[in-house]
C-alpha cells in the first residue's frame, strides 16, 4: 500500500510523491530488552559482554569483547 505525501521541497518536481507504507519491522535489539540478550565472558579481561546486532550472524564464533582484547589474547 502506498500513501501520497505532500512534498514541500522545490527539488522534488512533483508536488505529490508516493511513499511506501511502513511495514511491521522487527523492533531494535531483536525484540528483547538489553538485560535479556545473551552474554559471554571475555577470556582476557574477564568482563561480560552482550550480544550486538553487528555480531548477529557469527555470535557463536565471537570470543573477545573488543579488538584490544583480541590482540592481547593472541599475544599470550
Amino acid at each position: 500500500m502506498r500513501t501520497l505525501v505532500w512534498c514541500w521541497r522545490t527539488r522534488c518536481g512533483n508536488s505529490l510523491r508516493s511513499m511506501p507504507a511502513k511495514s511491521a519491522a522487527r523492533p531494535m535489539g531483536g525484540g528483547k530488552k538489553p538485560s535479556e540478550r545473551p552474554q559471554k565472558m571475555c577470556p582476557v579481561c574477564g568482563r561480560p559482554f552482550a550480544w550486538r546486532k553487528k555480531w548477529e550472524r557469527d555470535w557463536d564464533t565471537v570470543v573477545y569483547c573488543s579488538d584490544r582484547c583480541r590482540t592481547q589474547g593472541k599475544k599470550s
